[in-house]
């Protein structure tokens, strides 16, 4: 009868465990891929919608200063603070018109735009007669 109990060999649970290891490492490696996966797009959609919420306010900011905006440059506002600053308008006789330079010398398409602006041009140190 002792010849017929199996005796306990450690070397063929091993080669067991090896055996089935790949049937629980794909399963296993599929999980922890899905939950992976999941979790990064749970954490983009989070992220996305945030950004979401934050372009809102500032486009109801932007859409607020606007309104502001126009509601400050309205004419009958800047009429009523220019009468508040003391503020008239002028009388035509009261209207002086000076010319820094007369039309004709005020461009010349040789010297570029440094000469219409009141500078010196770039091929010549003299402005433009």
């Amino acid at each position: 009868m002792a010849s017929k109990r199996r005796h306990y060999r450690p070397a063929n649970i091993f080669r067991g465990f090896v055996k089935a290891f790949p049937i629980i490492l794909i399963p296993a490696a599929a999980l922890l891929c899905e939950a992976w996966l999941h979790l990064g797009i749970l954490t983009f959609d989070y992220e996305g919608r945030a950004l979401s919420m934050e372009l809102d306010r500032t486009h109801a900011h932007i859409e607020e200063l606007r309104a502001r905006i126009a509601e400050l440059e309205r004419m009958e506002r800047i009429d009523a603070e220019a009468l508040e600053l003391g503020l008239v308008m002028p009388e035509p006789d009261q209207v002086i018109t000076v010319n820094d330079w007369p039309a004709e010398r005020a461009w010349d398409a040789s010297q570029g735009f440094d000469v219409a602006n009141g500078r010196v041009g770039r091929s010549e140190d003299r402005l433009v007669d």
